[in-house]
């Protein structure tokens, strides 16, 4: 296992087709071009929210999904190839101990995973001509930030498409991210409301642009907000470049400390929000270019530090900067991409393989999955071990003290063991359901 994923990080580099994609990002809604829209379309073509009850509950205690009209639809459940969303723990497997969970009203009998439950929450609706995606991660354990995570994305996605006709009446980019940045507001407050702790929020809408086409292909805006370190990225199959649309939540410096979100919804500061990392983003994308949200928990597992000690000794210390850099014009913001965002060679990697074995037939499902079995494979070896530690009554903090030796070998085990988020979209596959 360990020898097939250092060969898949090491392959799916090749020679890239050039690309010019203007990326605009800043904390101001006119920081980003003042584009026209298409007006916005209402009816729904598939929606999907998760891990289980996902955005249709808000009880604090309930796994359950609820049946009660969100965002002006019922069923949540209805995930398709262009539109898919996975999250799981990464956590180890506690085998002294088991619990009971309900589960469609049955009573099951399943092992204790530690760190549950898990604080992600991923929703997406898509409509004919339009697409709202939100992933937020609650930050530390417990049901409180679940149900933080559970109240932002809920109320983001409820208060954009309650706004439909607003937007509507003046379609322009400027007044898109105007609700957008509104909808976090709602989403604090709503947090507040149910004495909820603090979680991360990044929500990123796709509409259409009144451009006309370019080089033959309609135009497609992506617009994103965020708050936290919960990236978002965009990938073109047909350049195969990978870029971060998030690049604005990173710190000036460049330098992401793991142990902080750089930001958050919910009661940070006395009753206020942490909107240090606020950013606000666009960039035009194509039909068939992926969206992609994630959780740390699978971002992080891409970084250059974590997952080197998978790379041969000799690949080590020296992976090259993304060359995102020279292919995307970066403007307002200041950070380029390869100083900051250095889990993006990897990524790209990976995604590149991935559409080279399915031989350009890859979509939004398949990208998650992939993503996510890869990062389960990343951080497996350290999984295992905890697990055994528990097995034999291992406290690690304690021996890690008392045994040099044995603490760098925990040191040198890779991976990041976290609640794992991933939320993909197929751009313009909405209109063919």
């Amino acid at each position: 296992t360990m020898e097939k994923m250092k060969k898949l990080l090491r392959s799916g580099s090749r020679e890239k087709k050039q690309s010019k994609c203007e990326l605009t990002y800043g904390r101001n809604t006119d920081d980003i071009p003042h584009l026209s829209i298409i007006p916005l379309q209402k009816e729904v073509v598939c929606r999907c929210t998760g891990p289980d009850g996902g955005l249709t509950q808000l009880d604090l205690h309930s796994d359950e999904m609820q049946a009660e009209e969100v965002a002006g639809t019922r069923e949540w459940n209805t995930p398709n190839d262009f539109t898919y969303g996975l999250s799981l723990s990464l956590y180890e497997e506690d085998t002294t101990k088991r619990k009971v969970k309900m589960v469609n009203g049955v009573a099951q009998n399943q092992p204790h995973i530690v760190g549950g439950p898990i604080a992600d929450v991923y929703g997406a609706v898509v409509r004919k001509n339009n697409t709202i995606l939100a992933v937020a991660d609650g930050c530390n354990w417990g049901k409180k930030p679940r149900l933080a995570a559970r109240c932002a994305v809920r109320t983001a996605i409820e208060f954009i498409s309650e706004h439909i006709d607003h937007i509507n009446q003046n379609p322009t980019s400027t007044t898109l991210a105007e609700i957008l940045k509104k909808s976090l507001d709602e989403a604090h407050k709503c947090i507040l409301q149910h004495h909820a702790t603090l979680t991360t929020l990044s929500i990123a809408v796709v509409c259409q642009l009144t451009l006309g086409k370019s080089a033959g292909k309609e135009q497609w805006g992506l617009f994103v907000v965020s708050v936290g370190d919960s990236p978002v990225y965009a990938y073109c199959p047909h350049t195969q470049r990978l870029l971060e649309m998030t690049i604005g939540c990173h710190p000036h410096n460049g330098i992401r400390d793991m142990r902080t979100s750089g930001g958050a919804l919910g009661p940070a500061i006395g009753t206020l929000p942490d909107l240090e990392n606020l950013s606000i983003s666009f960039m035009p994308v194509y039909n068939d270019d992926i969206v992609i949200l994630m959780s740390d928990g699978v971002s992080d597992n891409f970084s250059s530090h974590v997952i080197q000690p998978l790379l041969p000794e000799e690949e080590r210390m020296c992976i090259p900067p993304s060359p995102n850099t020279s292919d995307f014009r970066v403007h307002t913001g200041t950070l380029p991409q390869s100083t900051c965002c250095n889990n993006l060679t990897q990524l790209e990697a990976v995604l590149n393989r991935h559409h080279q074995e399915l031989q350009h037939n890859m979509s939004a499902q398949t990208i998650s999955a992939r993503l996510m079995n890869v990062t389960v494979e990343l951080t497996e070896a350290k999984r295992q071990f905890r697990s055994h530690c528990i097995e034999e009554d291992i406290d690690i903090r304690t021996k890690s003290r008392e045994d040099p030796h044995f603490a760098e070998c925990v040191k040198q085990i890779p991976g990041k063991l976290d609640h794992a988020t991933v939320l993909s979209y197929q751009v313009g596959k909405n209109r063919f359901p």
